[in-house]
């Protein structure tokens, strides 16, 4: 997970809790807190799995392009040049 750390999210988890938790008696605070981490949850395990949901159906860019011919030409019977605009 590039530029956030797990360890920073763990530790702004662990704010959020401890912030829950001092304010148990306030039921909308706790709730606000408990949806911060929430969130933060959400994206440590919502970016595990698209690592691991990678679709092999569809080849990559680096795949694809590895197998392109730069020579490759084109060749109609009825093309009178090189050109898209010459018919």
């Amino acid at each position: 997970m590039p530029g956030v750390t797990y360890q920073q999210i763990l530790t702004k988890m662990k704010k959020e809790l401890d912030q829950a938790l001092a304010h148990a008696d306030q039921k909308d605070k706790v709730l606000k807190y408990v949806r911060s981490i929430k969130v933060m949850t959400e994206l440590i395990t919502d970016s595990e799995e698209d690592r691991d949901n990678v679709n092999p159906k569809y080849p990559s860019v680096a795949d694809v392009t590895e197998n392109l011919d730069d020579d490759y030409e084109v060749e109609h019977d009825k093309a009178n040049g090189d050109s898209i605009f010459d018919f």
